[in-house]
C-alpha cells in the first residue's frame, strides 16, 4: 500500500475499488482493509490469478506475515436440500418460501434478483399463477448454482 494511504479510510476504500472495481461482486468482496475471494471450484484459481494479476499491474504489495490465507467450503445443508427437492412450485405460498429460502443463501448466488426475476413474477397479485420455461430455467439456474462448492478465499 503506498505510504500516503495509511490511516485514510476513505482513501483506501476509493483505491480498493479502483484496483478490484471490474471484479466486485463477480468474484471478490471488498471490506475495510481485507478482501474475500469466492467463486465454484473451476473457476476460482482463474480469480486469484486476475485479483493478483491487479495487485501486479497497480503495484501493490502483500506482506505474507500480515495475510491470513482461509479456505471455506460449504457442504449442502437441510435448507438447500429443500430447495434442491422443490420440482416446481405449485402455487404462490410454495414460491413465497422458495424466494425465501434462496435469499437466505443469496450471497453464493450471484444477480439471485435478476436471475429469478421469473420465479417473483409469479406472486403479482391479481395475476393468474402460470409456470412458463423461463421461470423453470430460473428455478434450474437457482438450484444449480446452490447445490455448486463456492469456494471463498480471504486474504487480510
Amino acid at each position: 500500500m503506498p505510504f500516503e494511504l495509511c490511516n485514510a479510510g476513505t482513501t483506501f476504500k476509493r483505491f480498493q475499488l479502483k484496483v478490484f472495481g471490474p471484479y466486485i461482486g463477480k468474484f471478490i468482496h471488498v471490506y475495510l482493509d481485507g478482501f474475500a475471494v469466492y467463486g465454484d471450484r473451476r473457476l476460482h484459481f482463474c480469480s486469484v490469478r486476475a485479483i493478483f494479476e491487479r495487485f501486479a499491474h497497480h503495484e501493490c504489495f502483500l506482506y505474507p506475515e500480515k495475510c491470513k490465507v482461509s479456505f471455506e467450503q460449504r457442504l449442502i445443508s437441510k435448507k438447500i436440500q429443500q430447495i434442491l427437492e422443490i420440482m416446481n412450485p405449485l402455487n404462490v405460498e410454495i414460491v413465497l418460501s422458495l424466494m425465501g429460502m434462496t435469499t437466505y443463501h443469496n450471497r453464493f448466488i450471484p444477480n439471485l434478483a435478476r436471475a429469478s426475476k421469473p420465479i417473483t413474477s409469479l406472486t403479482v397479485k391479481d395475476v393468474k399463477f402460470y409456470r412458463s420455461l423461463e421461470c423453470a430455467k430460473a428455478l434450474d439456474y437457482v438450484k444449480e448454482r446452490l447445490a455448486s462448492d463456492p469456494i471463498v478465499l480471504s486474504l487480510g
